[in-house]
């Protein structure tokens, strides 16, 4: 990887664009269950019982944003003693 004259800048536009093309904004169903390392049905039973935002795009495509997930994983973490 070349460095840019001001230092890392090379190195963060590159890693921002992983971020963009791998990490996506938006997330359907399974894509987002893989995310958090839970099951399609979890997240299922999760967005019933309100836990976790969506936002219903269509009669079957639901999506997630990957900031609002995030968000929900630290609203339902649970501090060890």
């Amino acid at each position: 990887m070349m460095k840019a004259a001001n230092g890392n800048k090379a190195n963060t536009d590159s890693r921002e664009k992983f971020i963009r093309e791998y990490r996506p904004e938006w997330m359907r169903r399974e894509s987002a269950a893989a995310y958090l390392n839970i099951s399609p049905r979890c997240l299922s039973e999760w967005q019933k019982r309100r836990l976790i935002p969506y936002v219903k795009a269509g009669r079957k495509c639901v999506l997630f944003k990957r900031a609002d997930l995030d968000k929900a994983m630290d609203r339902l973490t649970v501090e060890a003693v």
